[in-house]
């Protein structure tokens, strides 16, 4: 059976050590909205999603935004997404932009359409026209409303 990267480790210092689960815990969170956003819920609804897409191993942990306690502004989450979320999320997904896409949503991944191309014969042509190009977006230009998109369904704010 085919086994994961480093599965084998995992299991050899499983059996030597005490192995103690330590989950993401929200509630230990600022229960305070920054600029309305509720971080709980956030993280919550990111880590449901990474459990889905990836397994539970790989969920985003609580201490990421214990930051936010001493400073609770949209300028230091929007930090904490730019430089610690976006690149861990990119990094269990091997760049794929979709998943990521399928984690934050629209306003953090942003896709372009098909590239036109100049008119030469080339075997992969058609299928290269149809390929979109995905990218994230400018975290600073991102606002609160886009945070909250992360754990709100539209038209139903919680």
């Amino acid at each position: 059976m085919y086994k994961r990267q480093g599965e084998e480790l995992d299991t050899a210092l499983r059996r030597r050590f005490e192995v103690v689960e330590f989950a993401p815990k929200p509630n230990v969170l600022t229960d305070e909205l920054i600029d309305g956003i509720d971080v709980r819920q956030l993280l919550r609804t990111i880590n449901q999603r990474l459990e889905v897409l990836y397994d539970r191993d790989h969920l985003i942990g609580h201490a990421f935004f214990t930051p936010l306690k001493e400073d609770p502004s949209l300028d230091r989450l929007k930090t904490i997404f730019e430089f610690e979320v976006l690149p861990l999320l990119q990094e269990y997904f091997y760049d794929d932009l979709s998943k990521v896409g399928l984690v934050l949503g629209k306003p953090f991944v942003l896709t372009h359409p098909p590239v036109q191309f100049a008119d030469f014969d080339a075997d992969a042509a058609e299928a290269l026209s149809e390929r979109r190009v995905s990218r994230i977006a400018d975290i600073a230009s991102i606002d609160a409303d886009a945070f909250r998109s992360i754990y709100e369904k539209p038209g139903n704010p919680k």
